[in-house]
């Protein structure tokens, strides 16, 4: 039996070396560290979004001082193939207009305030649009919708259109990734119940 036990240990003290970690950023989202130094997203597939409600893919915040409630996605969609090029989105509607944030990894980290998005939606509907923000270099691309903003017949689009591929320009070039179906429906009903 004592042999037993000690076999079991050295095993999963074996595992363990071998394996990899897992661990949290400070976005919330799970990645899973390897002993080469790269990272990758996990996804949780018990949270994946399977009926596309509002409840499972948006969430309601209220702000414990200002008493002030928001409305954002639950979590993020990320679209990579690896653990060092990709995008990812996350959407947030205050009390007059949405944000979108895309995030884009993998061609430098400096968004100019000229720096553009390319979308193709379903039916090869092709939509441009220049960065609402500062320059950064936290490579943050942030879209502006509604308000003072306007843009509500992009914002029409997006609610009734499929995203297929996005194409981010960065000051060193752009991170450029297909999404899939399930992300692609994920967004649209985010976008529709914002």
């Amino acid at each position: 039996m004592r042999n037993y036990l000690v076999m079991i240990l050295v095993m999963f003290l074996f595992t363990e070396s071998q394996g990899q970690l897992r661990a949290t950023t400070e976005s919330g989202d799970v990645v899973l560290l390897k002993d080469d130094g790269k990272w990758e997203y996990l996804v949780d597939d018990s949270t994946s979004v399977v009926e596309y409600s509002c409840e499972n893919v948006m969430k309601v915040t209220v702000d414990k001082v200002s008493g002030k409630s928001f409305r954002s996605m639950r979590g993020r969609v990320i679209c990579s193939d690896d653990s060092e090029n990709g995008l990812s989105f996350m959407m947030t509607k205050g009390s007059s207009s949405l944000i979108l944030c895309i995030r884009a990894f993998g061609s430098g980290s400096c968004i100019g305030e000229d720096q553009k998005v390319n979308f193709l939606l379903e039916g090869d509907v092709r939509l441009t649009l220049k960065h609402d923000s500062d320059f950064n270099c936290k490579n943050k691309f942030l879209l502006y919708f509604g308000g003072v903003f306007g843009k509500r017949k992009e914002l029409a689009l997006f609610q009734s259109k499929l995203i297929k591929t996005v194409r981010v320009w960065t000051t060193d070039g752009y991170v450029e990734e297909d999404l899939s179906e399930d992300q692609a429906r994920k967004l649209r009903k985010a976008f529709e119940c914002i």
